[in-house]
């Protein structure tokens, strides 16, 4: 082994092999190469199609979603605005009611600080 090592892998002669590729394509490899398109096409229509009616299913579903969450909405707005006008309503209707008696329990701390320490306040 005296010799380099790239001395020791190269072969002495080069096998002679002809080329498989002549240029020019049998007329069955041509079909059945367009045969495989045709079925890769036709794979992917169905795929596609599947696709569609998929999306569509998903549509009417969020759809459905959309128009319970705008009545849900148009729900609580409603709520809050007659709640609002119902609280308003009650308290026009008793609130005179209320400032008679603030005056009242006004009038009665006033007349029990009036009166001699030790006396009571009298009673109403």
């Amino acid at each position: 082994m005296t010799g380099t090592k790239s001395q020791d892998t190269q072969p002495d002669k080069i096998a002679q092999v002809p080329p498989t590729y002549t240029g020019q394509f049998d007329q069955m490899q041509v079909m059945q190469a367009l045969i495989e398109i045709q079925k890769d096409l036709s794979s992917l229509n169905a795929k596609t199609d599947r696709l569609i009616s998929d999306v569509a299913k998903a549509d009417s579903h969020i759809d459905s979603l959309r128009l319970k969450f705008g009545r849900a909405e148009g729900i609580g707005v409603c709520a809050i605005a007659l709640l609002s006008i119902f609280g308003l309503l009650v308290w026009w209707a008793i609130g005179g009611q209320i400032n008679n008696l603030r005056d009242q329990v006004i009038r009665t701390q006033q007349v029990g600080s009036d009166s001699a320490p030790g006396a009571t306040a009298p009673d109403s």
